[in-house]
């Protein structure tokens, strides 16, 4: 799995490997299904982002048979690659995972999540991600196996709508199964996260301000 964040306003990328085989700070950070500690990250550069994760509400579990072939269409555009694309974090029967992201930067850059999710398996089994701040919470949907994708996903991604962090600098991040398969897990592979700068007002506005002022102070 991977996730891309970052504490600065210019754009940088960072990638989480969720995993059961141990937790690392890397161009590629990986995270390990047992693991609660809080994690540094680095971005895609292998620089310190600034930025942290921790896992709240633990997952059932970490396996190793997700994506089953070459990854591709939206999935390799967002950079999620076969290695860590078949690891991953899942939860069983109704288990919600959870994250916690501090170190973000508030009110002047939106983050933006890709997720990917994938199991190998013939039943069909769909994850919803929440991306929450606390104010507004979005959930998105995402089928990690079963008819209409092949076996197990190896091509689709949820993505989130830019979101600001809290005042605090912080967002949750959580996955859950759906409720309607068979078999009822969830699960989480790969997040990259970018960040996008909220524009100040453009300078052409502030021209048109000042046209504006002008024009007042010749009507006096």
């Amino acid at each position: 799995p991977a996730l891309c964040l970052t504490s600065s306003a210019t754009a940088a990328t960072i990638f989480i490997d969720f995993t059961s085989a141990g937790s690392s700070t890397g161009a590629v950070n990986t995270l390990q299904s047992s693991d609660t500690t809080v994690r540094s990250l680095n971005d895609s550069t292998n620089t310190p982002s600034g930025i942290s994760i921790q896992t709240l509400a633990t997952p059932t579990g970490g396996g190793a048979s997700g994506a089953p072939g070459p990854i591709s269409g939206d999935a390799l555009a967002a950079g999620i690659t076969a290695g860590p694309a078949s690891t991953y974090h899942f939860g069983g029967n109704g288990v919600t995972t959870s994250y916690s992201f501090t170190g973000l930067t508030p009110d002047t850059v939106n983050y933006i999540f890709t997720v990917f999710g994938s199991r190998n398996a013939g039943d069909v089994r769909t994850t919803e991600y929440t991306l929450t701040n606390g104010i507004t919470p979005e959930t998105v949907g995402l089928q990690a196996s079963g008819y209409g994708i092949g076996v197990g996903n190896n091509s689709e991604v949820a993505v989130f709508d830019p979101i600001v962090s809290t005042a605090g600098g912080t967002l949750t991040f959580s996955f859950v199964e759906d409720g309607n398969a068979s078999n009822r897990f969830s699960y989480l592979n790969e997040i990259r996260i970018d960040t996008m700068a909220i524009p100040e007002p453009s300078s052409t506005a502030l021209i048109g301000l000042g046209v504006l002022a002008l024009i007042s102070r010749r009507r006096r």
